[in-house]
């Protein structure tokens, strides 16, 4: 009975951080009703496929991006999908493997425990909000990326990252529905028993997520100083028009000084 509360709460909370991520990002502001529904929904549908949540988390939004916004690039699309996912993601397993065991000096990641888990999941927007300002990521900005910067970004790194994120939650999913037969030589038990909540994974997870943070940054960077170029160039050439009209009425003036003069 416990375990039907818990994991509908869980599935809440979750999608109150996720959604508050996945708005400022995707700019979508739906009636309240609308909202509610989407609630619903996520809530239902995460608890129902618990086992493989975080693949069905960033199809959710994809599908709720695609009801919601009719205009928007595929790749912008993928960015609001995965992104509030996987920051989500990362901050619970830094919580759960890292700083919650360090400080209650506990060995073990805590998820195994109900309450501590519940407490990852209410801890995990502060560790967002800190990560986030900590380098300097401005989602807003990430947002108005046009098209090239958010196809170049999303293959050049963001697909790594997704990939990853998808490939240990599977692995994570596997290990605790399929039979084991500790056979050494298993190359199947090789692959997929290790262990999706071992702080070797979690590592690996943050060195792709600062990697991907560094790509955007240098995107946010590139196409503000491709903007301000363009609009310098624009300016020089109203200036350039502005000189010409000057020079243009300077002279008829002094034609016309000149023909008063003879006149």
């Amino acid at each position: 009975m416990i375990t039907n509360i818990i994991n509908p709460l869980l599935q809440a909370i979750s999608f109150i951080s996720i959604w508050y991520l996945y708005q400022i990002m995707s700019k979508v502001k739906p009636l309240p009703g609308h909202l509610f529904l989407i609630f619903l929904s996520y809530v239902a549908g995460a608890s129902y496929f618990n086992l493989v949540k975080i693949i069905v988390d960033p199809l959710f939004f994809l599908v709720v991006d695609l009801a919601l916004v009719r205009e928007r690039s595929f790749y912008h699309r993928l960015l609001f999908a995965f992104y509030p996912t996987i920051l989500f993601d990362v901050a619970t397993r830094l919580l759960s493997i890292v700083i919650l065991p360090h400080v209650l000096h506990i060995n073990g990641d805590v998820s195994l425990d109900n309450n501590l888990h519940i407490l990852t999941y209410f801890l995990a927007p502060l560790i967002i909000f800190l990560i986030l300002k900590i380098f300097a990521i401005d989602l807003d900005q990430m947002s108005k990326l046009d098209e090239y910067w958010a196809r170049r970004n999303w293959l050049c790194s963001t697909t790594f990252l997704a990939v990853y994120y998808v490939f240990f939650t599977v692995i994570h999913g596997l290990n605790s529905v399929l039979p084991t037969t500790n056979d050494p030589q298993n190359l199947f038990e090789m692959v997929f028993r290790v262990s999706s909540n071992s702080i070797i994974v979690l590592m690996l997870y943050l060195a792709l997520l600062l990697w991907d943070f560094y790509n955007w940054n240098e995107a946010v960077h590139s196409q503000f100083i491709k903007r301000l170029d363009r609009e310098r160039f624009k300016l020089l050439g109203t200036m350039t028009n502005y000189n010409k009209a000057l020079i243009q009425i300077i002279t008829q003036k002094q034609k016309f000084s000149e023909l008063y003069k003879k006149i």
